[in-house]
């Protein structure tokens, strides 16, 4: 099942798309190198449960590659990409505002904003062989079935669930035992700072020295850190950005294709086409119309 009524949070789409809370898909990949490239956060804890493959995916600086079986929470905030899916990779992917999870203060504050609100976590993995991987991907599974279904009252059993997922996890990973110092939590904020200005700004002349400066670092150090937690150069970054939101304009709008070029920031139409065509291996004009018969 593939929610298509919603964009995903921090991910390029039509300018002013809505976002939800709570969003479920169930994802099968060809073989894509660089999966998503863009690097992003939220503020939905993030689940992913690979069903059959296996994905490469970053952390802020760590590299890591999930198995069939394995199940990964990445908590909010925390910057974050999928890098290469093997051929026929299946997964489920949940985002959710723990916002959405009971207001009893007490459970709030014993388990709710210790697990979610961790200072010195940046995600929980529990592979397939753990001994409560059984429960928590059974639990995937249902709430993906559930958000498929046609029942009025689904909403109070994803709820439910989503509760029993969270006890699982307390259970698999109790949080007085997750503490553990991360790497410079200035440069993970330095960055998030740069990422944010240049999604805010795609439309304008963005150039390297005002990326920097957004994130009152130096040139150096800007480039060091989009390498270091995006895999790109801050200008390919952009350049990717502004693909990802060209191709939401594309398949949405009637609008020229000279006038999406200029709206995302590029300089020229031969340019965007030169670069479209270079990631997408095809023109925007192809892709629109590919887009549309789907």
């Amino acid at each position: 099942m593939k929610n298509t009524s919603i964009s995903l949070p921090g991910i390029p789409a039509l300018p002013g798309s809505p976002t939800r809370d709570f969003y479920v898909s169930e994802e099968t990949a060809s073989h894509a190198p660089g999966g998503s490239p863009l690097g992003h956060y939220h503020k939905e804890a993030e689940c992913l449960y690979v069903l059959e493959g296996n994905l490469s995916f970053q952390i802020n600086e760590s590299r890591m590659v999930l198995h069939e079986g394995d199940v990964l929470i990445v908590l909010p905030g925390i910057l974050h990409h999928d890098l290469i899916r093997e051929e026929g990779t299946r997964l489920i992917r949940i985002l959710m505002d723990p916002a959405l999870l009971t207001r009893e203060a007490d459970i709030r504050r014993r388990f709710i904003h210790p697990f979610f609100d961790n200072m010195e976590k940046d995600c929980f993995l529990l592979p397939a062989s753990h001994a409560l991987s059984a429960p928590v991907r059974a639990l995937v599974l249902e709430i993906e079935k559930e958000e498929a279904s046609a029942d009025p009252l689904k909403g109070l059993r994803i709820a439910a669930s989503l509760h029993l997922l969270l006890y699982h996890l307390c259970q698999a990973f109790p949080p007085e035992e997750t503490k553990k110092p991360l790497p410079s939590r200035e440069d993970r904020e330095t960055q998030k700072r740069m990422i944010h200005y240049i999604n805010e700004n795609f439309g304008e002349k963005i150039t390297l020295d005002a990326i920097a400066a957004a994130g009152q670092v130096s040139k150096s150090k800007c480039s060091s850190l989009f390498k270091t937690y995006i895999g790109l150069s801050p200008i390919d970054y952009v350049n990717e950005y502004r693909l990802g939101v060209s191709k939401s304009l594309l398949e949405k709008e009637d609008t020229a294709i000279s006038d999406i070029a200029y709206t995302c920031g590029f300089t020229s139409q031969s340019y965007f086409t030169k670069l479209f065509r270079q990631s997408f291996h095809m023109t925007p004009r192809e892709y629109r119309a590919a887009a549309r018969k789907i």
